[in-house]
């Protein structure tokens, strides 16, 4: 497989990466430096998990995604048409349930935890998207 591709993918998954990455950032921004543009902390939040489960879960889940990147990056990927699948079964109903969450949460805007924040929503319709693109390479480019 020419490596043209695999570079490709690799900007791909880091441009979702860079938008992730915001949304990590973005609350200490909005908290810390007082950005008028940027929603406040409560808007980042979860009223369920503490800050710092947050945190942390963001932390291994840019670990991972650099890792994958670097490996798009460096060619070493061997795509395997069963994870591809896996990935676009995985990452097709995370996706979803996390664009009725931001339809709700824009269009309905239903007054309970999970369903008012539409900030949450979105970055994980990236992360969503993330595992959908990894899931397509697999899957168009393994063994049939």
């Amino acid at each position: 497989m020419p490596g043209e591709i695999q570079r490709f993918y690799s900007y791909l998954l880091l441009f979702l990466f860079c938008l992730f990455l915001f949304s990590v950032i973005a609350p200490a921004l909005a908290g810390v430096l007082n950005i008028s543009w940027l929603p406040d902390l409560t808007a980042w939040e979860s009223d369920r998990i503490s800050y710092s489960v947050i945190i942390t879960a963001q932390i291994v889940i840019i670990l991972i995604a650099l890792r994958v990147i670097h490996s798009f990056w460096s060619h070493r990927v061997k795509p395997v048409r069963q994870t591809g699948i896996i990935c676009l079964v995985f990452g097709g109903f995370y996706f979803t349930i996390m664009m009725v969450r931001l339809m709700n949460s824009v269009f309905y805007m239903i007054p309970h935890p999970w369903w008012d924040k539409p900030l949450p929503a979105f970055f994980n319709i990236v992360l969503a998207t993330f595992i959908l693109v990894v899931g397509h390479f697999h899957y168009e480019f393994g063994k049939k």
